[in-house]
């Protein structure tokens, strides 16, 4: 039984994404195409997103926050 349940773990963990736990459900995406962090590992990008998904869902940030372009 252990080994079952450690398997579905093992499995779960190297072809999902990225998995957000909240109190009465999670919520689980597929893994960014493109993520370009700082040196403090932080989602960071000057002219371009951070964190890119093959749907073409992008994220702006700089040293970890999100950025927005207001011009």
């Amino acid at each position: 039984m252990e080994e079952d349940l450690w398997n579905t773990l093992r499995t779960y963990v190297s072809e999902c994404g990225w998995t957000f736990f909240f109190k009465d459900f999670c919520f689980t995406c597929q893994r960014p195409h493109k993520v370009l962090l700082d040196e403090q590992n932080r989602p960071h990008a000057e002219n371009e997103s951070a964190i890119e998904f093959l749907d073409g869902f992008s994220v702006f940030a700089k040293n970890g926050s999100l950025a927005f372009d207001c011009d």
